[in-house]
């Protein structure tokens, strides 16, 4: 059994894009993707202030590049206290 491995892509509220430890431009992203097995999962974090529209070019260049696991990371809600 292979073993997977992950990767995250971060969007600040900055607009700044990082793939795991090293900020990259949009357009830069599949290049960092075209060496990630298919095996691997992506997982793809964003700041709430992020247009969605960003967050979704984001998973489009994931999905051209071949790759299909992909997840996003949220934040739990916060539970009130009653």
């Amino acid at each position: 059994v292979p073993e997977r491995t992950h990767h995250i892509i971060t969007l600040t509220k900055e607009g700044i894009l990082w793939f795991d430890n090293q900020e990259v431009l949009l357009e830069e992203l599949p290049g960092y993707l075209q060496d990630i097995s298919s095996e691997d999962t992506i997982y793809v974090q964003s700041d709430k202030n992020v247009p969605y529209g960003h967050v979704v070019n984001v998973i489009t260049a994931i999905k051209e590049s071949g790759l299909r696991n992909v997840g996003l990371i949220t934040n739990p809600a916060v539970k009130k206290e009653e």
